[in-house]
C-alpha cells in the first residue's frame, strides 16, 4: 500500500460534468510540499503516480487544467492525451471520487514505485507501452488530429453509458447482476452470444470477491498452466454470468508471497498476474456480455477462449 510507502492522505479527487477535473486538498499545509511525491489512488487502485520539484499545489492546479481541458475535447501538443482523459472519467464516475496522497522530500524514487504500482494513467508505466501511441501522448499538429478523432471513436464505443452517467452523476453499477445460481450463462437469452476476437480467460470470481476490487478477485490465485497464461491477451472476470472486468496481464507469477505480498498464502503451484484494465476499446467489446453456457456439471472457475 502507498502507505508502508510513507504517503499519506491530503485530498480527494472529483469530476464535475460535463468536463472537469476538480482536485480538493483537505490538508492546508500539503499545498506547500515541495520537493515532494504524489499519487491518486481511485477504488483502492493506485491510478497515477508523480513527483513535483516545486509544490504540490502548483502541480494539481496544471493537472486540474490539462485534463479539464482534454475532457472537453480539447487537445494540444504535451497535453493530457484522449485515453487519460477518458479513464479518469470512467473512473470518477465509477467510483464517485479519488483520494490524492503525497509524500514530502527527494522524488528520486518514482521511477521504482511507478513499475511497482504500474498506474494506468501513468503514460510510462508498464501497462500504459501496451497502448497505442495515441493513448499514451499527444505529438506535434498531426498527434492533435489524431487525439480529436481517437476522443471520439472511444466516446462512441461507450456513448450510451457515458451520457447515461452524466445525466444521472452517481457512481456507475458495473452491471445488472440477478440471481441466476451463478452459472456462466446469459442473462438475457436474446442477447447475442459472446464472440472472442483474442485469446481470453475467463475466470469466476463469485466465490472469491469478498471485500476485494474485481481487479484483485480477477488476478490471484488460479489453479492454470504458467505457459499457457502467458499466452492470453485478456483475463475476463464473471460475476453471476457477466463480464463485469477486462483486464491486460502484464506479467504471470508464481501465487507465492514473495510475488504477491498483499494477497494472502496459496498454494505455489497456482498463478496470479501483475496487471491493468484493458483500454475503453477492449472493455466495450466485452464488458457487460454474457458469459458463454456453461456444460451441465462444469465446476471449473476458469475457462479459454478464443485460441487462449
Amino acid at each position: 500500500m502507498l502507505e508502508d510507502d510513507g504517503f499519506v492522505p491530503i485530498g480527494r479527487v472529483t469530476f464535475e460534468p460535463p468536463a472537469r477535473l476538480v482536485i480538493h486538498f483537505d490538508r492546508e499545509d500539503a499545498k506547500a510540499w515541495g520537493p515532494a511525491l504524489y499519487a491518486f489512488r481511485v477504488g483502492n487502485e493506485v491510478v497515477r503516480i508523480g513527483k513535483c520539484e516545486a509544490t504540490i499545489k502548483g502541480r494539481m492546479i496544471e493537472t486540474e487544467r490539462l485534463v479539464s481541458r482534454a475532457l472537453s475535447g480539447n487537445y494540444q501538443k504535451g497535453g493530457a492525451n484522449p485515453w487519460e482523459a477518458f479513464e479518469w472519467r470512467r473512473r470518477l464516475l465509477k467510483h464517485g471520487h479519488g483520494e490524492l496522497l503525497a509524500r514530502e522530500g527527494p522524488t528520486t524514487e518514482e521511477r521504482a514505485l511507478i513499475k511497482r504500482y504500474n498506474p494506468p494513467l501513468c503514460n510510462d508505466s508498464p501497462c500504459a507501452r501496451l497502448r497505442p501511441p495515441e493513448a499514451r501522448s499527444v505529438k506535434g499538429e498531426s498527434g492533435v488530429t489524431t487525439a480529436i478523432t481517437y476522443w471520439q471513436r472511444l466516446n462512441e464505443a461507450v456513448s450510451g453509458e457515458v451520457n447515461s452517467k452524466l445525466r444521472q452523476y452517481h457512481p456507475e453499477q458495473p452491471c445488472a447482476l440477478p440471481d441466476n445460481g451463478g452459472d456462466m450463462r446469459s442473462l438475457d437469452q436474446r442477447q447475442p452470444e459472446t464472440i472472442f476476437q483474442d485469446r481470453v480467460m475467463l475466470v469466476e470470481i463469485d466465490r472469491f470477491i469478498g471485500d476485494k476490487s474485481i481487479f484483485d478477485a480477477a488476478r490471484y490465485a488460479w489453479k492454470a498452466s504458467l505457459s499457457r497464461a502467458k499466452k492470453l491477451d485478456y483475463v475476463l472476470a464473471v460475476r453471476k454470468g457477466v463480464i463485469v472486468g477486462v483486464f491486460v496481464p502484464t506479467e504471470w507469477l508464481s501465487a507465492t508471497p514473495a510475488n504477491f505480498p498483499d494477497f494472502p498464502e496459496s498454494d505455489p503451484k497456482r498463478i496470479g498476474f501483475h496487471g491493468c484494465e484493458a483500454p475503453p476499446e477492449i472493455q466495450a467489446r466485452y464488458r457487460g456480455r454474457p458469459a458463454p453456457v456453461k456444460r451441465r456439471g462444469d465446476q471449473s472457475p476458469l475457462h479459454y477462449y478464443g485460441g487462449g
